[in-house]
């Protein structure tokens, strides 16, 4: 973890990662409404909302990722949270996120 990052800092980067990742499949989509793309871009707008209600450090993350390395990056900051320093429930997150990458590199090939 930097110095200057708190937990609800890293929380909000997982946040961010997530919403950039929600965006990238949502285009995907192509505007389908029942394209899996748009289902998990939902997925990962409401993880996100369930990690940071602020989207504040969106701005910190680049747009040119891609779904993957956003979910990828998503977790390596919830990763750098101290034990014990976050949320209860961060093991659950890191779990549910985990399950978001796997999808994701499903919906790739």
């Amino acid at each position: 973890m930097h110095p200057h990052q708190t937990p609800a800092d890293l929380l909000e980067l997982a946040a961010a990662h997530l919403r950039m990742a929600a965006v990238d499949a949502a285009k995907q989509s192509l505007g389908d409404a029942f394209s899996p793309w748009h289902a998990y871009a939902g997925q990962l707008e409401l993880t996100a909302d369930g990690l940071s209600a602020q989207p504040s450090a969106a701005s910190q993350v680049a747009d040119q990722a891609g779904v993957l390395t956003h979910v990828e990056l998503a977790i390596g900051a919830l990763d750098a949270v101290p034990p014990g320093h976050g949320p209860a429930d961060v093991a659950l997150w890191c779990w549910q996120l985990e399950q978001l990458r796997r999808t994701a590199a499903e919906m790739a090939t």
